[in-house]
């Protein structure tokens, strides 16, 4: 009986840490697509965004984005 405990336990913390890696590819995905969105308005960008997370103490995350630009755009105003 315990070692059929234990089985479940190990499938159940895969699962759950497959569901967050799942979770966090998804996150960075949209926001991705978003800062293109974003960055496409001001510059015309040369290769892809390059977005790095870390999780700091106390569960705060430190988001880089970086972006390769080939110039920058005019800006656009609405009368």
């Amino acid at each position: 009986m315990k070692n059929n405990s234990k089985q479940a336990i190990e499938r159940l913390k895969k699962v759950i840490m497959q569901d967050k890696l799942n979770s966090y590819e998804g996150f960075f995905r949209v926001l991705k697509g978003d800062m293109y969105s974003v960055f496409d308005c001001y510059m015309t960008m040369v290769g892809d965004i390059d977005i790095d997370c870390e999780m700091l103490e106390g569960g705060n995350f430190k988001i880089d984005i970086s972006v390769v630009a080939s110039h920058l755009k005019s800006p656009k105003t609405i009368n």
